[in-house]
């Protein structure tokens, strides 16, 4: 699917990354800087929805400096392929983001709640061209596993819910689920097999949260939850990828200068283990995203940040943002093992969210010169 978007590329701006470009490294970095000439909020990309030949979807923010608001958000599209975006105007958000999930290049869903409070998800099946109206809800974390059974949470004002649609979005069933209060990450393989990662109450021993990984193997009716093993509390579920039934990766951030965990699971997420390389987590380093394209070659991408810890004590409340630190120090981690051993490459940007294509990878990103910025990897091609 992505190699359409690459043909596109490079018929304007095409601009290779050094790292991509060195014989040492068996994949090809690309950047494409697009523009929004008419945009009323977005002008950073977050969350991906949709890289394809045709179109491209993400959700877009503007985060104002400290002290200014919470941010504002809402879901750009460009067809043509990254270089000129246009914001949809239904999907205008503020201090939440809404969520996107495509399950082709044509057929999508949006969902997200307006400044009265009314809650919406609409379905495009022409890329995001036209919108119409399903239903009043909030789904977060939505993700469609086929154009019937999609997944999320809805959260009632108290704690986070699994919601589940079995007819395209129309109707959502909410359900609880044990151990997770809030919940930060949901995936799904197939319409059955799944993960929910979240955090429950702050606890003051911990100085954070406590996290969670749920699995499900019968589609959410019933749930085995895992406590991840750390020292000190979670502030955030950075992000939560499955590869398959078995292998799955969890970043977790952690408040002040606490910085990043990744644990590793090989067993479906029954047990996790904290990464045994130091170098690439803990005080000062903030892991965003880990993909695998398959059992061996995976990346992720980090910076390094320090930020004024709390002296007081409990020290909770100072983390990371993702939105307004040094998009220079960021760095790309690459892995040929499966993930026991990772390679770091400055690479001068902070990578947002990445979506996997077979082998290949589109990612939205900063840079420190503001823009749409998206990145593409693809994997060379031995020569024989």
């Amino acid at each position: 699917m992505l190699r359409g978007f690459l043909r596109s590329v490079l018929m304007f701006a095409m601009v290779p990354v050094a790292l991509g470009q060195s014989s040492s490294t068996p994949f090809d970095l690309l950047w494409t800087a697009g523009s929004c000439r008419n945009c009323e909020i977005v002008r950073q990309l977050g969350d991906v929805g949709l890289v394809a030949p045709g179109a491209v979807l993400a959700g877009g923010y503007f985060f104002p400096t400290e002290g200014q608001g919470s941010g504002d958000y809402s879901v750009v599209r460009s067809s043509d392929a990254g270089r000129h975006w246009v914001e949809i105007a239904r999907s205008r958000m503020h201090a939440t983001e809404p969520s996107i999930s495509f399950v082709n290049e044509k057929t999508g869903w949006i969902s997200g709640m307006s400044a009265d409070a009314s809650c919406w998800v609409l379905r495009t099946d022409d890329a995001g061209s036209h919108w119409r109206m399903l239903s009043e809800h909030f789904i977060q974390g939505m993700q469609f596993i086929n154009p019937l059974i999609g997944i999320g949470s809805e959260f009632d004002g108290t704690a986070s819910g699994f919601a589940k649609t079995s007819d395209g979005g129309r109707t959502w069933n909410r359900s609880a689920v044990p151990d997770v209060k809030f919940i930060d990450k949901i995936f799904f393989i197939t319409p059955d097999v799944g993960w929910i990662a979240g955090t429950n109450e702050l606890s003051e021993d911990l100085n954070g949260s406590v996290a969670y990984v749920l699995q499900t193997t019968d589609g959410g009716r019933s749930w085995k939850s895992s406590q991840i093993p750390s020292d000190s509390g979670v502030a955030d579920i950075q992000d939560l990828f499955f590869l398959d039934a078995s292998d799955g990766w969890l970043i977790t951030w952690h408040f002040n200068n606490e910085g990043t965990h990744l644990f590793r699971t090989t067993d479906g997420g029954k047990t996790w283990r904290l990464h045994s390389d130091r170098t690439i987590q803990g005080p000062g380093k903030w892991l965003s995203v880990v993909r695998f394209l398959n059992s061996k070659v995976g990346f992720a991408f980090s910076r390094d940040d320090q930020v004024d810890a709390t002296v007081e004590p409990p020290a909770i409340g100072v983390v990371a943002k993702q939105r307004s630190a040094p998009q220079n120090s960021g760095k790309l981690l690459y892995t040929d093992d499966g993930g026991e051993r990772w390679q770091s490459r400055q690479l001068g940007a902070w990578v947002y969210d990445c979506k996997v294509a077979g082998s290949e990878l589109g990612c939205t990103a900063s840079k420190e010169k503001p823009g749409f910025w998206l990145l593409h990897i693809r994997m060379r091609t031995e020569k024989k």
